[in-house]
């Protein structure tokens, strides 16, 4: 008996608590409900913040270049050249596929080659500011420095084409020999040059009609070339002559 009263007391005190079962439930309900929400609050603050660090870390590599960022052309930055904004481009057609066909430029030695040549080539040397060469990220030690103010430069294309103007007639042995030199120089230039550019157009090859079992070149590729015109014309208004008075070592020094 005493046991059965001391269940049923504590039965009555559980049953005279404030809220009944539904009660409790919804309350259980909506303290879940707001657990959920502000996990996923945190979550969602997680994943952005590992997304963000996770960019960094890339930009970071990227710019010390532990990643190959296999970039294109466009996303790359060459030097500034006070030309750039002058240079015309235009599509080409023209290809240099026929053995047999000598330009100006070409085949066996002659004045109006020489002439040619020479034309081609005339605005070597240029004039540019100081402010031009520091923009271009030129180094001054030592620089060469004309009388009249400004300083001696040349576009790396005339130095390109300088060195196909290959003909030196009635050279002494001494000129020979360095010439010979130069030649080597002039070489590696070109190579560098030319494999820098990648010109990735396709050649074809087909049958000579002549010698049947040797094939030919030929191409109805087109390129993007730069106009010519516009290089030539800009470098035509900052010429100077081939022996420009400039200024020596000891006249920088005592100035």
């Amino acid at each position: 008996m005493y046991e059965f009263e001391h269940i049923s007391e504590s039965v009555t005190l559980v049953d005279n608590t404030s809220e009944s079962p539904e009660e409790s439930f919804e309350t259980y309900k909506v303290a879940g409900t707001k657990r959920k929400k502000g996990i996923l609050s945190c979550g969602r603050v997680y994943v952005a913040i590992l997304h963000v660090m996770i960019l960094l870390l890339i930009g970071l590599l990227l710019n010390h270049g532990f990643i190959d960022s296999n970039r294109s052309s466009a996303q790359l930055e060459r030097s500034w050249s006070p030309v750039q904004d002058f240079v015309e481009y235009q599509e080409s057609t023209k290809h240099a596929t026929d053995p047999g066909h000598n330009s100006v430029y070409s085949g066996p030695p002659s004045e109006e080659q020489e002439d040619a040549w020479d034309r081609l080539i005339m605005p070597a040397y240029l004039n540019v500011s100081r402010d031009e060469l520091t923009r271009a990220g030129e180094s001054f030690e030592n620089v060469i420095e004309l009388v009249g103010g400004g300083y001696i430069v040349s576009l790396a294309v005339y130095h390109e084409l300088h060195c196909l103007d290959r003909y030196y007639p009635n050279l002494t042995e001494t000129q020979n020999q360095f010439l010979k030199g130069h030649l080597d120089h002039c070489l590696e230039v070109l190579r560098m040059s030319i494999m820098c550019q990648g010109n990735t157009v396709l050649n074809s090859y087909k049958w000579d009609t002549e010698a049947i079992d040797k094939p030919m070149t030929t191409s109805n590729s087109r390129s993007v070339c730069v106009k010519w015109s516009s290089i030539e014309d800009w470098s035509y208004d900052k010429k100077v002559s081939y022996s420009p008075p400039v200024k020596w070592p000891s006249q920088n020094q005592a100035q």
